[in-house]
């Protein structure tokens, strides 16, 4: 496993540096975009991906560079945390970063305020700043500076397989087309602003754990596309600038793209994997003393533990099976309560590593929900009933063949 892991970092960082030899783009550079519009997603904590990412001219026209290509690292250092490093060309680099005020793990419902191309020249996304083979700096008129690019979105699921991004930010979120205005605050104004607002959003439709559509739109683009993934690689192919293929007459003024990216997600146990020392052998045990006789008799600790209940692949319903095992649990919390305790349950979801870490932070919160759910309608009480999603976090085990382990429920009991 780890040779695999270190073969794919190798050919993601050969693939990246290479991208890095002419202009850039900035589609599916980080965990926080659909395509190019910002989403509430942050990387797990401790995980770490490498992305490369390209595109190409649909039509040819001045308005279309050749290619473009970049390279883009990110990393979370804590939870509901996302740092950000994108490579536009081998000379221009921009930071950002994620965090999610309103966590997926104990919301349906995610929030998140970021900022996108802290860097060095004030317009650099998505063509590099200045360069010979697209529009200069100083040919966009009225362009709104990029750096930075501060945001605020939120995404919300509207249904089981289906979210809704939405949001507000300027820079790279601000178009500079004739359309633009009814997107931004400069509908209100007679001129152009440096500091306008713009709105975003877009759909999301998870067709399954490894598919996805997205449809997004801003001030600046209209993009459309498919993202999926195997295990820790993940891929996205989009029609970008749709715009500029729908809405000009001019056939010289035309403009598309095609974009595609390619990222290697690692975990953080497989990254403590990678760079774990062997540990040392430990020294031999002492031999053992004289037993010392003792006339106290020890107490044993009571504990209670309640069963976990598993679900089948993509599924949250709760089975005949495990709705015996929830059964047993109320009784045993109901027993706690006729004690005179105050017991508080944590209702923990679980999920299976197949599929997109947002997928199954989603996912995962359904299964909680619905065990959460399935207790009420046993006489338990919501208030003492709290639920939180780890998704792929927390797995027991990482052969594929015992992945069933992973799609289950945990109840974390407490009492006062």
């Amino acid at each position: 496993m780890k040779q695999k892991h270190q073969r794919c970092l190798t050919a993601l960082i050969l693939l990246g540096v290479i991208s890095l030899t002419g202009p850039a783009l900035g589609q599916f550079d980080r965990t926080a975009l659909l395509i190019d519009a910002p989403t509430a997603d942050v990387l797990p904590k401790g995980s770490l991906a490498i992305t490369a990412v390209t595109s190409l001219p649909v039509v040819d026209s001045r308005m279309n560079p050749k290619w473009e290509r970049g390279a883009g690292l990110r990393f979370s250092p804590i939870d509901q945390l996302e740092l950000a490093l994108t490579a536009y060309t081998y000379k221009d680099y921009v930071l950002g970063a994620s965090y999610q005020i309103l966590s997926a793990k104990k919301s349906p419902v995610a929030l998140a305020v970021g900022i996108h191309d802290i860097g060095l020249h004030s317009y650099i996304s998505p063509v590099g700043h200045d360069t010979n083979q697209t529009w200069p700096d100083w040919a966009y008129t009225d362009r709104q500076m990029e750096r930075p690019s501060p945001f605020i979105v939120t995404s919300i699921p509207v249904l089981k397989m289906a979210r809704i991004h939405a949001g507000i930010g300027r820079g790279r979120n601000v178009g500079y087309g004739n359309r633009s205005k009814y997107f931004n605050t400069d509908f209100f104004f007679e001129e152009k602003h440096q500091w306008a607002v713009g709105l975003f959003g877009g759909l999301e439709v998870n067709f399954t754990p490894n598919i996805g559509l997205a449809l997004e739109a801003q001030g600046r683009d209209l993009n459309a596309g498919v993202k999926v993934n195997f295990g820790p690689i993940h891929a996205g192919l989009a029609l970008t600038k749709i715009e500029g293929l729908v809405f000009r007459d001019n056939e010289a003024n035309k403009f598309g793209r095609i974009a595609f990216g390619l990222s290697y997600h690692i975990g953080k146990e497989q990254i403590e994997k990678i760079f774990r020392k062997p540990a040392p052998v430990p020294p031999p045990p002492p031999p053992p003393g004289p037993v010392a006789e003792t006339t106290e008799t020890p107490v044993k600790p009571i504990t209670l533990e309640l069963t976990k209940i598993y679900f089948d692949f993509d599924k949250s319903n709760i089975r005949p099976g495990d709705a015996e095992i929830l059964k047993q649990n109320a009784n045993q919390i109901k027993n706690l309560i006729d004690q005179g305790k105050k017991p508080s349950v944590t209702i923990e979801g679980h999920c299976c590593p197949i599929g997109t870490s947002e997928y199954n932070m989603a996912l995962g919160w359904r299964r909680a929900e619905s065990a959460k759910s399935y207790l009420i309608k046993l006489g338990i009480d919501a208030g003492i009933l709290n639920t939180i999603s780890y998704g792929e976090e927390k797995l027991v085990t990482n052969d594929p063949n015992q992945y069933h382990l992973n799609r289950r429920c945990e109840f974390k009991l407490q009492t006062k």
